[in-house]
């Protein structure tokens, strides 16, 4: 399949060096994707505005507290009048020296996070894989490399209940990376043709374990070849085990025989590989 041509927009500066049109080891480049990512994170970005922010109004409410001190010294009945100016006084210069210090490291924070130099994050996905750039680091997953995937919930297989969750991201696993994709063109595309790829490499994997009598993990959700855990009740047996599928507040639910209400399990967008997931469940179901 020839490489499509993304929206200008979506493009890093040298697109060219960044995402080749074709890789010894992944193929023919398919789709990509890219977004502009700013020099700091967005800890320090909050971080550094919220010290100046307090800063501000730390000096605004030290001034109004010490007009009002001085309001009542001047026309109230204090015991000595000369004394409790001047603590008045005191106390404003002190809360706004403070005031001024608490601002200043603000302001020299906000301008260090400002000053910090924006990267480049890119994706591209190619026939046998994925590539995924950050600035300059460059990680090459062939689809059976890939450890986990996560995103947003679509439907439910099993109960077939339709989750009304905009795709605003995914994250691809693999190699010890964690590689996040959002605000990129074309995002939905590029999510489900990487679920689309993996998912029978990550079913392979998880069937193999199961049948050779090991756990499969998905996250906080566990497989095992008797049943199911994960759902703060122990293990349901296959044989007690009536489907798993999206509940309220998108969550995971394992409904069990005889019990009333579903026992609620993680989040979907916390568990990755949910479409191997519930194929796995499936199928062991079954069979049993």
């Amino acid at each position: 399949m020839a490489p499509t041509d993304p929206p200008p927009d979506s493009l890093p500066d040298s697109l060219a060096d960044s995402l080749p049109d074709s890789l010894p080891t992944l193929g023919l480049r398919v789709l990509e994707g890219s977004r502009r990512l700013p020099g700091a994170g967005s800890a320090s970005r909050f971080g550094s505005t919220a010290v100046l922010v307090g800063g501000v109004l730390l000096g605004v409410g030290g001034v109004g507290f010490t007009l009002l001190m001085l309001l009542f010294t001047l026309f109230g009945d204090p015991p000595d009048r000369a004394f409790a100016i001047a603590m008045t006084l005191g106390l404003g210069v002190v809360s706004v020296g403070g005031a001024a210090v608490v601002g200043g490291i603000g302001w020299w924070w906000r301008r260090r996070v400002q000053a910090a130099a924006p990267t480049r994050q890119a994706i591209g996905v190619y026939d046998h894989g994925v590539l995924l750039v950050e600035g300059d680091a460059r990680t090459e997953l062939a689809w059976a490399e890939v450890d986990g995937f996560l995103c947003p919930p679509a439907k439910s297989p099993i109960y077939g209940v339709q989750i009304s969750v905009p795709y605003s991201f995914f994250v691809v696993l693999g190699k010890g990376r964690r590689f996040e994709a959002r605000g990129m063109a074309g995002l939905e595309a590029l999510g489900h043709h990487i679920e689309a790829a993996t998912a029978p490499h990550r079913l392979a994997t998880a069937r193999a374990r199961v049948q050779a009598g090991q756990p499969a993990v998905f996250g906080s959700i566990t497989v095992t070849p008797g049943g199911l855990r994960g759902f703060g009740i122990g293990s349901i047996a296959w044989s007690d085990l009536q489907g798993l599928g999206v509940g309220r507040m998108n969550r995971l639910v394992a409904k069990e025989r005889g019990v009333p209400v579903g026992q609620k399990g993680p989040f979907f967008i916390e568990t990755p590989d949910v479409r191997a997931l519930f194929t796995l469940v499936a199928e062991l179901r079954s069979e049993a």
